[in-house]
């Protein structure tokens, strides 16, 4: 709703925080990109065809193959919202990142 609104993905994940283990840097506070709550909030936007700005999807490459070898060693898929599937596609458009990527996926 709040991109159907005129609000902006770069806008949205700016100023929206979600993440369990942020990085300081020169006095401000990051997401990590590397944790679950931060790759859910990115999610959110994906699934639903967001265009992210350039280089953003790139950052969440180690936390994508960190859950895709867990379920390899594993052998279980534990992700309850999301499949294996996604996981890959999304995969695939952060290594192209020097695109504008968009997700291909339904809620």
């Amino acid at each position: 709703m709040y991109l159907e609104q005129g609000g902006s993905v770069e806008k949205a994940l700016n100023e929206s925080f979600s993440c369990y283990t942020p990085i300081i840097e020169g006095g401000s506070v990051k997401e990590c990109h590397n944790c679950r709550p931060c790759f859910r909030k990115m999610m959110g936007f994906w699934v639903n065809n967001a265009k992210f700005p350039k280089g953003y999807l790139r950052t969440f490459i180690p936390y994508i193959e960190s859950q895709l070898l867990k379920a390899e060693k594993e052998n279980k898929w534990t992700d309850r919202y999301y499949t294996k599937e996604q996981y890959l596609k999304l995969l695939n458009d952060c290594k192209n990142d020097d695109l504008i990527c968009r997700g291909d996926v339904i809620c």
